[in-house]
């Protein structure tokens, strides 16, 4: 350092906090799904399906295929 002036050295942190908070207040809001969706049988029809409705629209493929609420996406399919 030979020149006039404060050496600076910064470490932005924030995002590090972010993660941490966005990490907690995610994993406390899923944690009422998460027994419903380890005892779920996934091997009958969609509709068919014992799980809340919130969990159901978030499907977006099931045994190999869209869900309803996502077969729109088949035209940008190859």
């Amino acid at each position: 350092m030979r020149k006039r002036g404060i050496p600076i050295i910064a470490i932005d942190n924030l995002p590090c906090e972010f993660s941490k908070e966005s990490s907690i207040s995610f994993s406390s809001t899923l944690k009422k799904y998460i027994l419903p969706i380890a005892k779920a049988d996934f091997k009958g029809n969609f509709d068919e399906l014992n799980l809340s409705s919130e969990i159901k629209n978030a499907i977006i493929a099931y045994q190999g295929k869209l869900t309803p609420n996502y077969t729109y996406l088949e035209k940008f399919l190859p």
